[in-house]
């Protein structure tokens, strides 16, 4: 399978998945019977995945890496689908609010409440954004989800079936965060085993399954911001207006959804000005496209904040202060960004206890693999499992940490673009914890803030086992720990996917 077929698949595979979903999902007897069967299902097909393997193992051997993981992001893929099809559209409460649809015209706030507002009144806020929650959002991602919920009504669908299809947009964008991920890792290493093995890290890491289904902005941030990064390495490599525009409409579409995309400025003006510098004898023609991009991405990107600040006095930067009972200001600054203490690593699941829920490090770990997921009774078996998994990322952290700081002592000798990647990290990372002591909430140590630093692990791991190989000690422990990783992961998933409906 060549290049070219290999990436006029994958969106294939995405959209079908998509349309079945939509499809099950807008019968309501299939819908009924897939969710009741769903334990059925999973094992059944767990099972016959086992069985294909063991009867047609000396073939598989035979594949190429690319059919790999073209089948590991489609299977990536199906279990996002059918976690969106257990799971309900309010499974995430992440400042979700209700589709309040009335004939009076209702507003209620939260994300769903500014979609409908938007699928209403057709235009936005005409009132200042404070005064209904997540309304200070800039509207990318709620204006798509208004258009596709009058899309489905358009054709006779109910409400509540459009409101559940809504999680059809978040699917696609998870499963393209994924894909985005492995195209960058491809950028800079050759499709072999270790490529294959970060894909199935990737696509079964159990964060973007539950992406999938949360209806908020991040999704769609995360994917532009993916995309901005993408096509900043291919520009640097390639200086064309093809590739600087998609980055403009990229990183102004995600400014658009979610301010923080913004961050990107950094890193992304580092590999501007770099080009400039080395290229000089092109300097008209690099400034030429420096021109088209900052036409495309700044008034797409700033439109929204400077409108409110201009017809309602909202700061450019506006964030409402977290409060209430997850609100931890009073604890000491060591315990929030310091050597996390015993009590804070032995549970595996959220529990919104302030006295304990501080060090922002952990909380990326915890929720970087479980979001803010509680799972009910009947899943008690699967904490141990879950601890380890947790246990096995803080690890698996700490030692990405140190490989990384390797690489940058490195990087002088590799050229620019790992300065590029060590500015986007850092930047990251600064922003998170400046948020987190400027916001001190359970709430906003969250991994949703920082899904991007996803790919610190991806690259650091891919260049250390493609450099050392995996027949050193050092290839074997990282190579097992990934495995087990991978393993468990799939674990969780199978969890959320049973008890999708009862996981918050």
């Amino acid at each position: 399978m060549n290049r070219k077929e290999h990436k006029s698949i994958i969106p294939f595979v995405i959209m079908i998945e998509c349309w079945l979903t939509w499809i099950c999902s807008s019968i309501p007897t299939v819908a009924e019977k897939i969710i009741y069967y769903r334990n059925y299902l999973f094992v059944v097909g767990v099972i016959g995945a086992c069985m294909l393997i063991i009867i047609f193992k000396d073939k598989l051997k035979n594949r190429s890496n690319e059919t790999w993981i073209l089948l590991i992001i489609a299977a990536g893929v199906l279990l996002r689908g059918l976690y969106i099809i257990s799971a309900p559209y309010d499974i995430s409460k992440h400042d979700l609010g209700g589709f309040a649809l009335s004939e009076d015209r209702e507003i209620a706030g939260g994300h769903l409440g500014y979609m409908s507002y938007l699928y209403q009144y057709k235009h936005l806020p005409d009132f200042d954004p404070r005064t209904f929650w997540t309304f200070y959002n800039p509207p990318g991602f709620h204006l798509l989800g208004a258009i596709w919920y009058g899309i489905n009504r358009f054709i006779g669908l109910s409400h509540d079936t459009c409101v559940e299809n809504l999680q059809i947009l978040t699917l696609a964008f998870s499963s393209g965060i994924v894909y985005l991920a492995y195209r960058i890792i491809t950028e800079f290493f050759r499709k072999n085993k270790v490529t294959v093995l970060l894909v199935a890290f990737l696509s079964f890491f159990p964060f973007f399954t539950i992406m999938g289904a949360m209806l908020n902005n991040d999704c769609l941030a995360i994917f532009c911001s993916m995309l901005a990064i993408l096509y900043t390495i291919r520009w640097y490599r390639k200086p064309s207006a093809k590739n600087i525009l998609v980055i403009a409409v990229s990183m102004g579409y995600g400014m658009f959804t979610k301010l923080s995309v913004g961050l990107l400025a950094f890193p992304i003006g580092f590999a501007f000005i770099s080009q400039l510098l080395i290229k000089k004898k092109e300097w008209k023609t690099i400034l030429g496209q420096f021109l088209l991009f900052g036409v495309i991405c700044v008034p797409l990107g700033l439109f929204n904040p400077i409108r409110n600040a201009i017809l309602y006095k909202v700061p450019i930067a506006y964030v409402p202060q977290a409060g209430g009972e997850q609100n931890f200001g009073y604890q000491p600054i060591w315990s929030r960004i310091g050597i996390p203490n015993l009590h804070q690593i032995n549970y595996s699941f959220i529990q919104f206890d302030p006295e304990k829920e501080t060090n922002m490090w952990v909380q990326l770990i915890r929720t970087g693999l479980f979001d803010e997921i509680q799972p009910p009774e009947c899943t008690d078996l699967i904490h141990p499992i879950a601890l380890l998994l947790f246990w096995l990322g803080l690890l698996l952290g700490v030692i990405t940490i140190i490989m990384a700081i390797r690489s940058l002592i490195d990087c002088k000798k590799r050229g620019i673009l790992p300065l590029f990647f060590t500015i986007l990290f850092g930047t990251l990372f600064i922003s998170y914890i400046r948020f987190c002591i400027n916001y001190p909430a359970i709430c906003t140590m969250n991994f949703r803030y920082i899904v991007t630093i996803i790919l610190l692990p991806s690259l650091v791991w891919t260049e250390y086992l493609n450099r050392t190989g995996r027949k050193g000690w050092g290839g074997k422990v990282l190579n097992a720990m990934i495995i087990c990783f991978i393993g468990m992961s799939i674990v969780i998933n199978g969890v959320f996917i049973l008890w999708g409906p009862n996981g918050y």
